[in-house]
């Protein structure tokens, strides 16, 4: 359903971009960058932040080990910091920016997520650390908001609502909040002693998601172990070393793109486009993907009304890494830019970030539309292939990786189909296949239920900050 507000140009004009949104210009109206609605002393962010000197690094060999960190190692709402130690680097594929002296780093790119982190979670000091140039890396005067309550205000439910009023680009592809947005944004300064005793508390709530965290098993790790068991791939080996090739001009030219970076063409000239490094090559025959699936001719719906509703499954609406839908409640009968229908298709993934895992499996009895950054795809043969075993395929550590690897394009990167569909991989015997899928299921439903647990936690952060700030407006009142 549409918004619909009177705003005079004056309103319009306070705007440093002019913006005309009802949504954006609303809520400098009526909210002028609050985020909590309470009625005591609230201050924009440029007053007790500062967003540390940018400093970049571009894309290459590096002088020295860095410790990368990307949007794929933070847990979205959480804020929590995953597989660093995979992560030191001495070659990047694209331009970063160093985080060094920085309390907080909070992404502008899906910033309604919540990709949000404390350099103090960063468990080897010694080594500089760069990130994603979509990073904004915060010094944080403590003395006015402690870092640690910055980082649940920012993760908080209320503050991402609100990021959706204010982002910029289209509504999947890269929606960003910008700079100037972001430091009028207002928070609420909390006594000393109360803003201690909240952070007593988001500590304990803290320590038993991290209890609770012992308990679960990441879908990639549980994907990891299966394989293996099943002669699917070999162990993992440390891949931090340098490639070096010579690329023949014939090798390029046989490529539909003709790219010529060291990683993309080590995969096709060294690993002959193989996904998994098997143990015993004649145990499987390895297949090109383009034998399994083919791209599903979906139908596009341009932006505007509809004639009828339908399901609008976006990316925040699915578990990253997990490639669960987690949200089938969002009915719309208008859109904002074009979609795509999922019909008929059998599984869909991410073309865009394809290593943020949102390959999902497509629950065809559902009229459900969805990002034109979707892939649709349809299995070929289901008497040969499995849907569930090709999703797990995508979701393994290897395809999420490797997807790196052959991605293009520095602020928007994308996997191309037909990289996609010459990706070769071991397949089993359907049968083979049925037990694989079986014994990841068993796990991953037991990861997933430890995963509800860990939400309902995570809420009783936000419920404590909101409790904590009714709380002060009532002392403040008498």
């Amino acid at each position: 359903m549409g918004m619909i507000t009177n705003v005079n140009l004056s309103d319009i004009s306070k705007s440093i971009f002019l913006r005309l949104g009802a949504r954006y210009t609303n809520y400098w109206k009526n909210l002028n960058g609050k985020i909590f609605n309470f009625n005591y002393r609230q201050i924009e962010l440029k007053q007790f932040v500062k967003i540390v000197k940018i400093k970049n690094v571009k894309k290459g060999d590096l002088t020295k080990e860095y410790q990368l960190i990307d949007l794929a190692n933070i847990e979205p709402g959480i804020g929590f910091l995953n597989d660093l130690d995979k992560n030191i680097v001495s070659e990047i594929g694209s331009d970063k920016i160093i985080l060094d002296g920085a309390d907080i780093v909070f992404s502008r790119l899906n910033s309604h997520i919540g990709y949000v982190f404390l350099m103090e979670d960063i468990p080897n000091s010694k080594i500089s650390v760069i990130g994603s140039t979509e990073f904004f890396p915060l010094k944080v005067d403590n003395t006015t908001i402690p870092s640690k309550l910055l980082k649940y205000y920012l993760l908080h439910r209320e503050f991402r609502k609100k990021a959706i009023f204010i982002r910029t680009g289209k509504s999947q592809s890269h929606p960003r909040i910008q700079v100037e947005d972001f430091m009028r944004f207002k928070f609420p300064i909390l006594p000393q002693k109360v803003s201690i005793e909240l952070i007593r508390k988001i500590n304990i709530f803290e320590d038993e998601i991290k209890k609770k965290k012992l308990e679960y098993e990441s879908l990639q790790n549980i994907i990891e172990s299966v394989f293996l068991k099943y002669d699917i791939k070999k162990p993992s080996l440390d891949e931090n070393f340098h490639i070096k090739i010579k690329p023949m001009l014939s090798n390029i030219a046989n490529q539909r793109y003709m790219r010529i970076g060291a990683e993309y063409m080590s995969f096709w000239m060294l690993r002959k486009g193989c996904l998994f490094q098997s143990e015993d090559k004649n145990k499987y025959p390895i297949i090109p993907m383009k034998r399994l699936i083919r791209k599903y001719n979906a139908t596009v719906i341009k932006k505007g009304l509809m004639t009828d509703t339908r399901i609008l499954v976006e990316f925040e609406h699915i578990q990253s890494l997990n490639g669960k839908i987690e949200n089938l409640s969002n009915v719309v009968t208008e859109v904002g830019s074009d979609k795509i229908e999922f019909g008929n298709a059998d599984f869909l993934t991410n073309k865009l970030r394809p290593y943020l895992g949102y390959t999902i499996i497509n629950p065809k009895h559902l009229n459900i539309i969805g990002t034109t950054e979707f892939i649709p795809f349809s299995i070929i043969n289901k008497l040969n292939t499995s849907v569930n075993y090709i999703r797990y395929v995508f979701l393994s550590s290897e395809y999420l990786k490797q997807s790196k690897l052959l991605m293009s394009g520095k602020e928007h990167p994308r996997i191309n189909i037909s990289d996609i569909l010459n990706i070769r991989i071991p397949l089993p015997k359907l049968t083979i296949q049925h037990n694989i899928v079986k014994e990841i299921l068993q796990r991953e439903l037991k990861s997933a239920k430890i995963l509800k647990e860990i939400k309902v936690i995570r809420e009783k952060i936000d419920n404590i900050i909101l409790d904590t700030l009714n709380y002060t407006k009532i002392i403040k009142e008498k």
